[in-house]
């Protein structure tokens, strides 16, 4: 298998990991009873994994995660399909371009906390921008729209935000 077919391979195997991850997280914490507390999202992980290892574009990944969680709720709408896929791709983009592109992947090879930083930031990002998108589609109440929707997030991802950590953790170590 040539490496330009590897790549390709491994992005799709990512895309499809974190839309069905969603579909299952998203079903499991709305639908089941003994999982309401606990919502895991790995797309914004398996996205930082993928641009990592191909460059910008795996940023695909996020978009993929995005919608699998749209889907997963059944009654979505217009906005959180547009802030989910949108949010999820700016979000891990932006830090993207600035860690890998501007700071480079050997100085945060030799640098591990700045990988790790490279997560932070792109997962803060991720939740502010769907949070701003959604905010926008009510501009006459875009204050308490983004702070609800912020409050939220941050309540919903925390859990999935510490187990994307130590998984980050985990495949930095040689």
């Amino acid at each position: 298998m040539s490496l330009k077919r590897y790549k390709i391979v491994d992005i799709l195997v990512f895309m499809v990991l974190a839309f069905v991850f969603e579909l299952l997280n998203y079903y499991a914490s709305t639908k089941l009873q003994d999982f309401k507390l606990v919502f895991l999202s790995y797309s914004i992980v398996l996205s930082i994994i993928c641009v990592y290892r191909w460059g910008l574009i795996g940023v695909i990944v996020s978009l993929a995660g995005g919608i699998g969680a749209c889907i997963a709720s059944s009654n979505a709408t217009l906005p959180q399909y547009i802030s989910y896929g949108v949010g999820n791709l700016l979000g891990v983009l932006l830090p993207s371009i600035i860690f890998i592109n501007v700071i480079g992947r050997k100085i945060m090879n030799k640098q591990k906390w700045i990988t790790f930083t490279y997560f932070v930031v792109s997962f803060v990002l991720v939740l502010v921008f769907r949070c701003l998108i959604v905010g926008f589609f009510d501009i006459n109440n875009f204050g308490s729209i983004f702070v609800n929707s912020l409050k939220n997030q941050i309540i919903m991802q925390s859990m999935s935000f510490v187990i994307s950590a130590i998984i980050l953790i985990v495949a930095n170590r040689k």
